[in-house]
């Protein structure tokens, strides 16, 4: 067990970047160590490292050997941006950003976090037969540093505009495995599967502030239309693979994989639109009747190699690679 005293004398935005020491002053965290074994094989571990810091991670597990294991782990992982800003843009943070008339300037921190979990499990059901399972769930919270094109402004160049965008995500992933192995041959069947929602929305809009008139400032460049988020989407693969010794210096390895990729998030409201684009709604020639992209792309993987040693200074590899990726993503005006 350790524990760890820093002491900072200034928060130095390169420095704090992916440390997440956003302060001055001591920044304390503890590191520790623990493992056991009984005599009939019964395991326990724990390990923690930069605990109490934003950079924490934390991983336990029991295992009887041989038999079955399962453990856990969590980690998080931050990310400050490297500059500090100023600027008159309000509801950072959120799907809708504000340019208010006012020029009092704000001073901003942008940054994200990533939260993982994961649970692992395992189990012999004979001395060659194994299941493997594992799961692992990351939320990354915060804001990151963007920016968008405008119209034309003034004298005809084209407006930029300080857009940070708003991430709150979630990733899940599940995969498992049978194994089985003997001393000729190794085959492992399984599954693996992902999951990615964006619960910031699909939208990032961004409102004008307006002169004592009432009127938009005609010196702030405007969108057409809201920027887009990262879409929701998944994907699962189901594979196969296997490898034969023929000998002792000589292998043949071999792996099938299918995957299925969906994205079929819908798409911004129209009546969310700016009039000239919500207008041509009633155009199927202009915008599409369609809800969402219907995104989907399968893909089919085959990998096989032969490797041998034929003496002490002379090897020999053949690998040869197929994949056929088929999308079948509807064509469409948009």
């Amino acid at each position: 067990v350790s524990l760890n005293l820093l002491s900072l004398n200034k928060a130095n935005p390169l420095y704090r970047e992916y440390s997440g020491m956003s302060h001055k002053g001591v920044n304390g965290s503890l590191d520790f160590n623990f493992v056991k074994r009984s005599e009939n094989g019964f395991w326990i571990r724990a390990d923690g490292r930069d605990l109490g810091l934003r950079t924490q991670e934390f991983k336990a597990g029991v295992e009887q050997q041989g038999n079955w294991a399962v453990g856990f782990a969590y980690n998080q992982i931050p990310h400050f941006g490297p500059y500090e800003i100023s600027t008159r843009v309000t509801g950072i943070g959120s799907n809708t950003l504000n340019l208010p008339a006012s020029l009092v300037l704000l001073d901003q921190t942008l940054k994200t976090e990533r939260t993982a979990t994961s649970l692992t499990a395992k189990k012999f059901i004979y001395d060659n037969l194994v299941v493997n399972f594992s799961y692992k769930n990351e939320d990354k919270k915060g804001t990151r540093l963007m920016g968008a094109n405008g119209n034309t402004i003034g004298s005809g160049f084209l407006g930029m505009v300080f857009a940070p965008e708003q991430i709150d995500s979630n990733h899940q992933q599940f995969e498992a495995t049978v194994d089985y192995f003997t001393k000729k041959f190794q085959i492992s069947a399984g599954y693996y599967g992902s999951f990615f929602k964006n619960n910031a929305g699909n939208a990032l809009f961004v409102n004008y502030g307006t002169n004592s008139s009432g009127v938009i400032q005609s010196a702030a460049p405007t969108f057409q239309s809201p920027l887009s988020l990262a879409p929701d989407n998944h994907a699962q693969e189901f594979f196969v693979s296997g490898a034969y010794n023929w000998t002792g210096d000589t292998r043949t390895n071999l792996k099938l994989g299918k995957t299925f990729a969906v994205q079929d998030a819908s798409f911004i409201p129209a009546y969310l639109l700016p009039a000239p684009i919500a207008y041509s709604a009633t155009d199927p020639s202009k915008l599409t009747s369609r809800s969402s992209l219907g995104g989907k792309l399968d893909t089919t993987n085959i990998f096989a190699s032969f490797t041998s040693r034929i003496t002490k200074e002379f090897d020999v590899l053949a690998s040869w690679a197929y994949e056929d990726q088929h999308d079948t993503t509807p064509i469409d005006v948009y």
